[in-house]
């Protein structure tokens, strides 16, 4: 009996496969049986499984084997191990592909296996109901048969009919997307944990659903759930009852959200950085306050969010870590625990750091809108009072806020009045107020600040002196913050400093800080303890203080100006204070600046004693545009005042004038666009010395007196507030003491004159048609001389001044 049949090419090779040399009598199979069991032999796969699979549903395959006669039979098959057909692979892929269909590609958690020691292998299965069912089997030694024989025992149990049967609510949105929508990529999960970390930790995951560049939802689960998919399972489950179904199918298909470094789909992205980010968020902003430098947002973000939560307990806020690709992003989840009402952000993996991904979210949420949903939902803290509608501060509209430069000044305040308090074993104490008007949910705050000096740490012993001082603020501001900056600057204007400095001794000496707060708030208008509107509320007549520009010559002769006061101050063993103010109205911003100058006790003039140390302070309020114009600015009038002649004879009174001095006094009176102008133009600048009946010059304060002789012109001056129209330069001319006046100690410098000699020397001739004594030189060549003899002291003092000026 002969057989006749032609096999496929691909069959033939696996049927000669496994052919021995010498025939054997065998079970006789057919060929497919024979194909199948070398196939599962060389570890791939039957063909009637492939068939069956998923994959092969929208092929055009044959059932047939390409002309192979179904029913011949071969005479010879090599033995197939019982192991191999014991292990049903089969089934194990189908179970799954069924788990991969209704949950997506990572099924680790639709089938957990348990291999535990001394018990039974079981294997849990979740169906796409959410509910779970559990088969298990003997242990054996080998636990891929055990595998295998599990997933057998649930095939056979019926799981795969209750996939067919349920639909998952992850299939169900991907069938929708899928439908309506063209780009799958725009729809996916990410998962994080409670804690951040990713072992035997409770699984929360997000849902991120993009149709176009600026149209998204996002949909949150808690980390609550034992395992990702369960995580996934919940937080489709809320998507749908949220209404994704109908966000997918109502909104109009646009193109694909354009690829950045927050929506990279390469293999390897590369991280971004915040300003980067920053730049790329959508704009407009929904508070168009953040709309500026990422620094000033992300401080801006920080400081509102913080105080808000702070001030607010019943939200409850938390930061989740999410990676992919060795990248980190965040996921920001606040809720309000009053009500159901909550708000999600996502910064999808594309930072570096998870610090860096923390400030994007922060700044991302802030600038949406976060603070208004805030503010809308918080409720005030135990302890707070309500006030009735018809209050002056009865509407959002009327909390306020403080300008710039009084909040940057405030900072130098408290940290002086703290530790001059614990310098007398005390502290300060401040008690805040917080008000909820009724039908706003904006906070105010208010607060009231007490000092008390201890009896023990007064200076008089007077009982009329009160050793204790109580300020109040309005409840009228949008955070504490503001309400601590407003009670420091109320407190520094009505003198807290110098009554703590003084240890409640009555004094007229001013800190140099007082001046400063008291020059800005004249200049503004305010009342102490008043509030200035925030900038949406700004007063229509508000207008940008008025801004000075010193011309080429000032600013020529300002600078060798303070080149000398430094010299000065060091040959003194000291250095000149300089406190800086800043104040910004719209878009103008303005310098201002008081410099302090105090001669030690140990380096006052021996004439007159070192009971008294002797101290000069001259100030401009903010009305220039640089910060170092505003330097010039006080040197100019320092040096009008008389500063460099108090410097150079450690405080003893002198008719002699410094060539720098009569300079600018002559330039000022030529120029007055920098120095003198009248309070009504929003600056402060210290008046000229007043000439009393006598004929003397009296500047500073008591304590602190400054007396010299008025010169005359014809005397002292010879002319020289004019100028040299013949030579188009202007001539100096030396001025000495007149006999009987105080001569310089040893410890005093002596005043370099035009002709370079000290007094005592022999006096040169006049010269004809002049009535003044001294040799006539040229400016020019008298500065030279002096800025070649001071060379090496200008470059170390003045380098150290630009490194404390970029400092501060």
């Amino acid at each position: 009996m002969s057989f006749s049949f032609s096999l496929a090419p691909s069959l033939s090779a696996l049927v000669n496969l496994s052919l021995p040399e010498s025939p054997v009598k065998e079970p006789v199979l057919s060929a497919n049986e024979i194909a199948a069991a070398n196939l599962e032999q060389i570890g791939a796969i039957t063909v009637d499984l492939l068939l069956k699979s998923a994959e092969a549903e929208h092929r055009d395959i044959s059932y047939q084997a390409f002309g192979l006669n179904q029913d011949a039979k071969l005479p010879y098959i090599t033995e197939i191990p019982k192991r191999n057909v014991a292990r049903g692979i089969d089934q194990l892929l189908r179970l799954e592909e069924a788990c991969r269909e209704a949950f997506g590609e990572d099924v680790k958690d639709g089938l957990r296996w348990d291999f535990s020691e001394d018990k039974p292998y079981k294997l849990t299965v979740m169906i796409p109901d959410g509910t779970t069912r559990v088969f298990q089997c003997e242990g054996t030694a080998d636990k891929a048969d055990a595998k295998h024989e599990l997933a057998r025992l649930a095939i056979e149990g019926g799981v795969l009919d209750c996939f067919r049967d349920k639909e998952s609510p992850m299939s169900t949105i991907e069938k929708r997307f899928s439908a309506h929508r063209s780009h799958p990529s725009r729809m996916k999960f990410f998962y994080f944990n409670a804690d951040g970390n990713k072992v035997n930790q409770n699984f929360g995951a997000i849902l991120k659903v993009q149709l176009s560049a600026t149209s998204f939802r996002l949909y949150f689960a808690a980390p609550v759930h034992k395992s990702s998919l369960k995580a996934k399972y919940h937080c489709s489950e809320l998507a749908i009852e949220q209404g994704i179904l109908q966000y997918i199918e109502s909104e109009t298909i646009e193109p694909a959200p354009s690829s950045d470094g927050r929506h990279s789909t390469s293999s390897t992205p590369s991280p971004v950085d915040l300003e980067t980010f920053f730049s790329n968020l959508p704009r407009p902003f929904t508070d168009k306050s953040f709309d500026r430098t990422v620094q000033i947002a992300h401080s801006q973000a920080n400081n509102q969010l913080t105080d808000i939560l702070k001030s607010s307990p019943n939200f409850h806020s938390a930061y989740y870590r999410v990676t992919e690709a060795n990248l980190n992003g965040c996921v920001f989840r606040i809720d309000d625990s009053d009500s159901v009402a909550g708000k999600t952000y996502l910064i999808e993996p594309c930072f570096s750091k998870l610090a860096t991904a923390r400030s994007a979210i922060t700044i991302q949420a802030m600038a949406d809108g976060l603070k208004d949903f805030l503010l809308k939902h918080a409720k005030p803290p135990a302890g707070g009072t309500s006030l009735q509608s018809s209050s002056p501060i009865g509407s959002s509209s009327c909390l306020f806020t403080l300008t710039p430069a009084v909040e940057a000044l405030a900072t130098k305040i408290w940290p002086q009045i703290y530790s001059m308090c614990r310098a007398m074993k005390t502290e300060p104490e401040i008690e805040f107020r917080s008000v909820h008007v009724d039908g706003v949910q904006n906070p105010a705050w208010g607060c009231t600040m007490t000092v008390c000096i201890p009896p023990e740490e007064l200076a008089v012993s007077d009982s009329a002196v009160d050793p204790k001082r109580q300020y109040t603020v309005p409840s009228a501001y949008e955070r504490k913050a503001l309400a601590r900056v407003a009670i420091c600057c109320l407190a520094a204007k009505e003198g807290i400093l110098e009554f703590l400095s003084q240890r409640g001794l009555p004094t007229q000496e001013k800190h140099p800080i007082t001046l400063q707060i008291v020059a800005l708030l004249d200049r503004t208008g305010l009342m102490p303890g008043s509030v200035v509107p925030g900038p949406s509320l700004k007063s229509p007549n508000q207008s940008p203080p008025t801004s000075y520009t010193p011309t080429p010559a000032i600013e020529t002769l300002a600078n060798k100006i303070w080149s000398q006061i430094l010299s000065l101050c060091s040959s003194a063993k000291f250095e000149p204070e300089m406190d800086y103010s800043f104040v910004q109205v719209e878009s103008t911003a303005s310098w201002g600046c008081s410099m302090t100058i105090c001669i030690p006790l140990e380096k006052v003039h021996p004439n007159l004693g070192s009971t008294v140390e002797l101290k000069r302070q001259y100030m401009v309020s903010p009305a220039y545009k640089r910060k170092a114009w505003a330097r010039m600015a006080v040197s100019c009038i320092a040096a009008r005042d008389g500063v460099l002649e108090f410097l150079y004879h450690r405080g003893c009174p002198t008719l002699q004038k410094h060539p720098l001095t009569l300079q600018i006094t002559a330039l000022l009176e030529e120029q007055e666009n920098l120095a003198l102008h009248s309070e009504s133009t929003g600056t402060f600048l210290p008046p000229a010395p007043a000439v009393d009946s006598s004929g003397q010059h009296s500047t500073g304060e008591q304590g602190n007196v400054f007396t010299a002789a008025a010169p005359t012109a014809a005397a002292s001056y010879g002319g020289t507030s004019g100028s040299d129209k013949g030579k188009g330069k202007r001539k100096l001319h030396e001025v000495e003491l007149e006999e009987g006046e105080i001569s310089d100690g040893e410890d005093s410098p002596a005043v370099p004159t035009s002709s370079g000699r000290r007094k005592g020397k022999k006096r040169s001739k006049k010269r004809k048609g002049s009535n003044v004594d001294g040799e006539v030189e040229d400016k020019e060549v008298e500065l030279k001389r002096q800025e070649e003899a001071q060379q090496k002291w200008k470059e170390s003092i003045v380098n150290e001044e630009v490194k404390r000026f970029r400092l501060s």
